[in-house]
């Protein structure tokens, strides 16, 4: 009896454990998704569309950031890279920049071929594909890309 007893205490600390580390890491979310905010200093459009049309009139080119809801990569790709000083600064200048989350938009993910995120596109104001750039990208890589 004592040793049922025991094994029930271990179960009972390690689920406290795991419970704690959960729901430490839904605060760090949390967290994550406030500082998201941040990226709203880069130009971006609403929708692809509004992308495109907003790319005719102001004679630039479209960079489409594709990303998930569970994508640890497209996190750290709007915090550390598309926050950057130089990458914000290089898109605001030659691109309109639209984000496109995958969960949400399945049929323009699957019109350009996006399996992966991140995956960054660059577009013509027609919407046809000028460059692809899949996967994380720190800033000094990413800035000779685009």
């Amino acid at each position: 009896m004592k040793k049922c007893s025991l094994y029930f205490i271990i179960f009972i600390i390690l689920v406290i454990i795991a419970l704690s580390g959960w729901f430490s890491i839904n605060g760090d979310f949390e967290k994550e998704e406030a500082s998201e905010s941040e990226f709203n200093i880069i130009d971006t459009a609403g929708t692809l569309s509004e992308a495109l049309q907003k790319a005719k009139t102001s004679d630039k080119e479209v960079f489409a950031v594709f990303e998930s809801d569970t994508c640890t990569y497209c996190h750290q790709l709007r915090q550390n890279t598309l926050n950057d000083a130089q990458i914000m600064d290089k898109l605001n200048e030659s691109y309109v920049v639209v984000i496109i989350n995958v969960n949400d938009n399945p049929e323009i993910a699957g019109k350009y071929n996006v399996y992966s995120t991140p995956t960054m596109l660059i577009l013509d104001s027609e919407g046809n594909e000028l460059k692809s750039i899949e996967g994380y990208y720190g800033p000094k890589d990413l800035i000779n890309m685009i």
